[in-house]
């Protein structure tokens, strides 16, 4: 039982985990994984958050939903917190909270891509060597406008993973070898502290060395492509699923020492927790692989884990639904700073969630509550917005195919919606949403 002893804590510890599924321990479990036992101690410091969901699907636009308070896909490109920004954790390094962000992701500091995220805070510990890192490539190209060629970076994948031993451990193993002796340093200082914990571990790919010197694997994708599931045989799916269970098995252990510390750190009662993930991946439900792009997110892509320490209770409280952006302000609030009047999107009546994914290419909103979910759709072409019960939504059935209601007439003025790259479209999704914050009654917006 954790005993809260302040209103306001001394310490906040942010631990966000790429593409991890809520429900991750299904998943594990039937893969025949053993009880995640670092998972089960954090979950024992925490309690879930309800009905939690990612806006801004990818790892840059979340991680600056959180920073800011707002929908980045609505309003800039794919890339860090704009300089037009507030950031809380900047405004917490105003107020005399030393922050801190230790990391393995390397997509969060390509600044050829406008990944510069450590810029937002006083110190960073970057740990190199997971996925297509450039740490140990012996290919120079880098990526132009975020784009290298797929055989590119598999080749770093590989280099990587035979680098692993060398290095003294995976990543994974290092960055909270790193967070451990960080949180030490800060619990040891008397200054109030924030340290963001990042970890890349269940994201793709998912290999080991074993995996490279077992010959039986050598057909299996290294970097599995999103997209429709009928791309890849049973075995593939198969095999491409029991990896991602095996590597959050590994992350589990890696994790131990790290949640000994925070375990006795949290008893003290003046350092709250945060777990929280970005979204997930999918292997074969709804008849698709990975994140795709070119079908509406569907609910085990964007359903989030959110678990938080009782100085958080009060997330838990109406509204009971919880995005990233919604957080930023509530984040620095436990840490007793001044930080205050952070734009957060208004959100329409009966809690529905907004999601999307940035990039011109992407052509749907979802908007969802806990009984059902809308597509809404941008193209030139005019299509009605298509209502799903959510109950209805059989993880088996294709999503194209998923039986939806129908709504006759125009809806919030969607017709011919342009989308060219870096054009207007942006600005269309902001005038849905805006329309969307004018209904006041769940009968306004729906009509059978």
């Amino acid at each position: 039982m954790f005993v809260l002893h302040n209103e306001t804590c001394r310490g906040l510890v942010l631990l966000v985990i790429d593409s991890l599924r809520a429900d991750f321990q299904r998943v594990c479990a039937s893969e025949g994984i053993s009880p995640l036992a670092s998972f089960q101690r954090l979950q024992a410091m925490t309690s879930p958050l309800p009905y939690a969901k990612c806006g801004s699907v990818g790892s840059l636009p979340m991680r600056t939903d959180i920073l800011t308070g707002k929908l980045a896909f609505l309003d800039r490109r794919w890339a860090a917190p704009l300089d037009s920004d507030r950031v809380w954790t900047q405004e917490l390094a105003q107020s005399g909270v030393r922050t801190s962000l230790v990391t393995d992701n390397y997509i969060l500091l390509l600044r050829e891509i406008g990944g510069c995220l450590d810029d937002f805070f006083d110190r960073c510990i970057f740990v190199g060597g997971a996925g297509s890192d450039s740490w140990r490539s012996s290919d120079d190209t880098h990526l132009r406008n975020g784009v290298a060629d797929p055989s590119t970076l598999e080749t770093r994948c590989v280099a990587n993973v035979n680098g692993w031993h060398s290095a003294g451990g995976p990543p994974y193993a290092r960055l909270f070898q790193s967070a451990e002796h960080l949180l030490r340093a800060d619990l040891n200082s008397g200054d109030r502290f924030l340290l963001w914990i990042d970890s890349f571990s269940p994201h793709e790919p998912w290999i080991e060395p074993p995996d490279l010197r077992d010959c039986s694997l050598l057909g299996i994708p290294i970097l599995p492509r999103s997209g429709l599931a009928s791309r890849y045989t049973s075995v593939e799916i198969r095999e491409l699923r029991h990896r991602y269970a095996k590597r959050i098995e590994a992350l589990d252990g890696a994790m131990a020492s790290f949640c000994d510390l925070l375990t006795s750190t949290l008893r003290g009662g003046d350092v709250a927790l945060l777990v929280i993930s970005d979204h997930g991946f999918l292997f074969g439900e709804y008849g698709f692989i990975g994140k795709p792009k070119e079908w509406p997110p569907v609910p085990e892509l964007y359903d989030i884990v959110a678990w938080a320490s009782p100085h958080l209770s009060f997330l838990r409280s109406p509204p009971i639904s919880i995005q990233p952006h919604r957080l930023c302000a509530k984040l620095a609030s436990v840490l007793g700073s001044t930080t205050c009047n952070f734009r957060t999107e208004a959100h329409p009546a009966f809690e529905w969630q907004l999601i999307g994914r940035n990039g011109p290419e992407v052509r749907h909103l979802v908007l969802a509550d806990t009984q059902e979910q809308a597509v809404m759709w941008r193209d030139d072409v005019y299509e009605p917005v298509r209502w799903y019960k959510r109950a209805a939504l059989a993880s088996t059935s294709a999503w194209p195919d998923a039986p939806y209601r129908r709504q006759s007439g125009s809806w919030l003025g969607l017709q011919k919606l342009r989308a060219t790259y870096n054009g207007p479209w942006l600005a269309h999704f902001q005038k849905s949403f805006a329309e969307l914050n004018g209904f006041h009654d769940k009968g306004s917006i729906v009509t059978t």
